[in-house]
């Protein structure tokens, strides 16, 4: 029992790691496109949490937490890769990064509640 919740937690981490990876590439296609590039945040969050919620058989608070970790840290390399190829001050760089974080923190709010609301389901035997 403990073995198989185990792999579960492993493979939805799994996903929630190619879900950020998803995410990420979204960033640098829609910054370097030149258009709203904050849409992107909300991708990489919708992203992140359906990445775990497909691999994993159950959802778990931990995983939902290891989400909106990936969803707070998984923008940062992304903004540094960009800012080394791009010409753009780091002025620039900030405000976008600002944009991202708005729109990933509403996009795991979503996904949060809807993971929230399933989990609960589930609990109560509904599903």
């Amino acid at each position: 029992m403990y073995i198989n919740r185990l792999i579960s937690r492993l493979q939805g981490i799994g996903g929630a790691l190619s879900g950020a990876l998803i995410g990420m590439l979204s960033i640098i296609i829609f910054f370097e496109l030149g258009v709203l590039s904050a849409c992107s945040g909300f991708i990489l969050a919708i992203s992140t949490y359906y990445g775990y919620a497909l691999f994993a058989r159950e959802q778990s608070k931990m995983g939902i937490s290891f989400c909106l970790l990936l969803n707070l840290v998984t923008p940062i390399p992304a903004i540094l890769l960009l800012h080394s190829f791009s010409r753009s001050g780091m002025d620039v760089m900030i405000l976008k990064m600002m944009g991202i974080y708005c729109f990933a923190i509403l996009g795991s709010v979503a996904a949060r509640a809807k993971s929230i609301a399933s989990l609960n389901e589930i609990r109560s035997g509904r599903c």
